[in-house]
Parts: structure tokens; sequence; C-alpha cells
């Protein structure tokens, strides 16, 4: 008997929300493997991942998250 939003927001219950579409990306990404960040990169399933990014991470054990269904980004 209550609208879907008064149900939502029943009891003072808010979600928390990503503060960036980028992390909201992140988090429906459901499959997470672990890697070590190489000096070439991340290789995964024959595919090697590099970006300026990774270079403060070389050496270090990484969790990658990604669409099984596109496995490019």
């Amino acid at each position: 008997g209550t609208s879907p939003r008064s149900a939502w927001i029943a009891d003072g219950w808010l979600p928390r929300m990503p503060e960036s579409l980028e992390d909201l990306d992140g988090l429906l990404l459901t499959v997470a493997k672990t890697r070590v960040v190489r000096r070439d990169g991340i290789r995964f399933q024959g595919l090697g991942y590099v970006s300026p990014t990774l270079a403060g991470y070389v050496g270090r054990s990484v969790v990658i998250r990604y669409d099984p269904r596109d496995i490019t980004e």
C-alpha cells in the first residue's frame, strides 16, 4: 500500500551511491581476478593491458575486474 520510492527510503535507509560513473562501472563488473603488474603491464587471457596508471604498481598484486562479455576494458 506504499509507493516504491517510499518503501525504498523507509526507516531512513539510503544506499551509498558511487561518486562517479567510472566507480559505478567498477561495481557492475562482476568477475574479479588477481594479477601481478609487470613492467610491460598486465597479461590476461592472452591479451596485454598497458596503462601509465599501472607504473606505480609494478611488482605488486592487483585485483582486476572485467565483464566476461567484453574483456577489452
